[in-house]
């Protein structure tokens, strides 16, 4: 974050959109969730806090989780629906790794485990 403050102008804006663990989980949760979902998940602060401490004024911050839910199930059905052809293409082992990790984020989504988060930030 500091570095993308370093790049831009002053007043210049940024836009994001990550992946980050849900709000006040445990440590055993927070575990899950590094497990469940994508392999970055787990920072020290949320995308908001971060961008804050490295300077950025925060202009907006959503909570997009519905529409990433949505993008899963697409992804899911869209596996299941190629499936004979994409076994062909990538081979059992890939396809079933790719079905798992669809699997794996929408259980971790479903119980609050990860969020995605869009943010709207401008450097003072």
């Amino acid at each position: 974050m500091r570095e993308c403050l370093r790049l831009l102008r002053p007043a210049g804006r940024l836009a994001a959109v990550v992946i980050e663990t849900g709000e006040a989980l445990g440590a055993e949760e927070l575990e899950l969730a590094a497990e469940l979902g994508p392999s970055q998940v787990r920072a020290e602060a949320s995308l908001a806090d971060m961008a804050r401490r490295a300077g950025f004024r925060v202009d907006a911050v959503h909570d997009v989780t519905p529409a990433f839910q949505d993008t899963l199930m697409a992804l899911w059905t869209g596996l299941h629906n190629a499936e004979s052809e994409l076994r062909s293409a990538e081979g059992d082992p890939e396809f079933d790794y790719e079905v798992g990790r669809r699997r794996s984020m929408l259980e971790a989504v479903r119980r609050g485990l990860i969020r995605r988060t869009s943010l709207v930030a401008t450097r003072p």
